[in-house]
């Protein structure tokens, strides 16, 4: 059986409530990376993920268009050079302290750090093509 994720979160908890949906449903599912993300809340690429069979992808899109959760390929991001999804946050020496300073701050206070960070540029990992996000 092979598992594609459908949705992916910092905090395992949003993605409790759409599982619970599914499993009533009878579409079997499960979070991966639960524990990790919620003790490692302050690291932004640390996520759970929601993971479904591939072959219940056809309902569960319906569930989350019901939902009004499904993203829609206008809203994704990709290479406009080659059309890859795949590519990564280009971060100026600037932004990585910024990132460093955070983490210490929250390891030395406990207070979260603010994931709303979206870095401004990307660098597409087929092409190597540089564009806005």
């Amino acid at each position: 059986m092979q598992l594609i994720t459908i949705k992916e979160s910092h905090s395992a908890l949003d993605l409790v409530v759409l599982k619970s949906r599914l499993e009533s449903d009878g579409i079997e599912c499960y979070i991966e990376g639960e524990l990790t993300s919620q003790v490692l809340n302050h690291i932004p690429s640390m996520q759970a993920k929601l993971k479904i069979s591939k072959i219940d992808f056809e309902k569960v899109k319906e569930i989350l268009i019901e939902n009004g959760e499904w993203q829609s390929d206008e809203t994704k991001v990709v290479c406009p050079k080659c059309g890859s999804e795949k590519y990564r946050a280009k971060r100026s020496i600037k932004e990585k302290w910024r990132l460093v300073v955070s983490v210490i701050m929250t390891l030395v206070t406990f207070l979260p750090v603010n994931n709303s960070y979206r870095p401004a540029t990307f660098v597409c990992d087929r092409c190597e093509n540089e564009f806005p996000g």
